[in-house]
């Protein structure tokens, strides 16, 4: 045992753990409050540059509010971080990842049993947002993540909309 680090705050959350579940994996767990917005695919199409004439290709995402989302995303990690006294960062050690994001209930749906979150975003394009945003903050590439468990639903009674995130060493 020994050297546990935990540390909370209402906005974003942050708890870092070397040793919580009996293991010497470091983890580092917040709450990025807020809609997440998903990462599409990037579309590309070609423009004649007026100076050259030369065809150069643009690349450009079509989802409004990404950047604001990855830099809330990343403010929070950072923030996460520091209030956990945890250096936060894996370098290029391989992770695991877990998130849960959090979707307001429209006002249609039953409040007696939660439906299942079936439509629109798509679960892999809010990971690709969110895990862009960790990317340079939490650690270098997300290529690094080995594990990962995400699920989408709607929100319950007293729960704000966003994502939970936990961010692990990786056990081998």
């Amino acid at each position: 045992m020994g050297g546990g680090l935990v540390a909370r705050h209402v906005l974003g959350g942050g708890r870092a753990d070397r040793d919580g579940d009996g293991g010497d994996a470091v983890t580092l767990s917040f709450f990025v409050p807020g809609q997440a917005v998903p990462q599409a695919a990037l579309r590309a199409f070609i423009i004649q540059d007026k100076i050259t004439g030369r065809h150069r290709p643009i690349l450009t995402n079509s989802s409004k509010g990404l950047s604001t989302w990855r830099a809330t995303v990343a403010m929070t990690a950072q923030e996460a971080k520091a209030r956990a006294h945890h250096p936060g960062w894996f370098g290029r050690e391989a992770v695991t990842l877990t998130l849960r994001f959090l979707f307001p209930r429209p006002a249609s749906h039953p409040k007696r049993s939660p439906p299942q979150h079936v439509v629109r975003p798509d679960l892999d394009h809010l990971i690709r947002g969110l895990s862009d945003g960790c990317t340079g903050v939490l650690f270098t590439d997300d290529s690094q993540i080995v594990e990962l468990r995400a699920t989408k639903g709607y929100l319950a009674l007293g729960e704000s909309p966003g994502v939970s995130v936990t961010v692990a060493q990786a056990i081998t």
